[in-house]
């Protein structure tokens, strides 16, 4: 779930993002792609948001996916361009090209499949819990893969939220109805110059 956000700094609520428990470390959001026209994040741009250990390092066994992937991959056309030079026909020469492309994908779902495998019951995502997804215009993007923390984040930091989605505006509208609530009651008495007085219960 997206949640945008403008202002700094942030407030994080001290349990993990990924499963709800006390939290014992800390690790940046990851970086994400463009999305909806947002500008891929600056790197001194990063958020720290509470993660247990365990979740810390399922989340990291995830991001380590893709990067084996690649050398599996570099590695097997630099071994392919070998036996390239010492084959002839084309069908051989397509297998040899195909073959290190097949092996990086087979890497990366053994790793990505070892990361669900850490996971418990109560995790969100095998990968990491919230992605950064940049900023537009002082907005500050996330996407949460918790939306128990997702709303709790929101909750924390009421004052700088931004324009939201549905979903995220229904997980905190009662909270932003007693902030209208109570700035109307203000807004009442600051006019009015009176303050409401309880009234007596009756006596039987």
């Amino acid at each position: 779930m997206q949640v945008n956000v403008r202002g700094r700094p942030l407030d994080f609520p001290q349990r993990c993002a990924c499963c709800g428990e006390v939290q014992s470390s800390e690790n940046p959001a990851a970086e994400g792609k463009n999305v909806d026209g947002l500008a891929r994040s600056q790197a001194a741009a990063v958020w720290r948001f509470p993660v247990c250990a365990p979740c810390a390092q399922h989340a990291e066994r995830w991001k380590s996916a893709e990067p084996l992937a690649r050398r599996v991959r570099f590695g097997g056309l630099g071994i392919a361009l070998l036996f390239l030079m010492a084959i002839g026909g084309l069908g051989a020469r397509l297998i040899c090209v195909a073959v290190p492309f097949g092996l990086a994908a087979v890497a990366r779902f053994i790793r990505r499949r070892e990361a669900r495998m850490q996971c418990h019951a109560g995790c969100a995502s095998p990968g990491p819990p919230v992605i950064y997804l940049g900023s537009l215009d002082n907005v500050d993007s996330f996407q949460f893969m918790q939306k128990g923390y997702a709303a709790d984040f929101m909750r924390a930091n009421l004052a700088k939220l931004a324009a939201q989605s549905s979903e995220a505006q229904s997980l905190i509208q009662p909270d932003l109805d007693r902030i209208v609530a109570a700035e109307v009651e203000r807004e009442r008495v600051s006019l009015t110059g009176s303050v409401p007085i309880a009234t007596p219960l009756s006596s039987k």
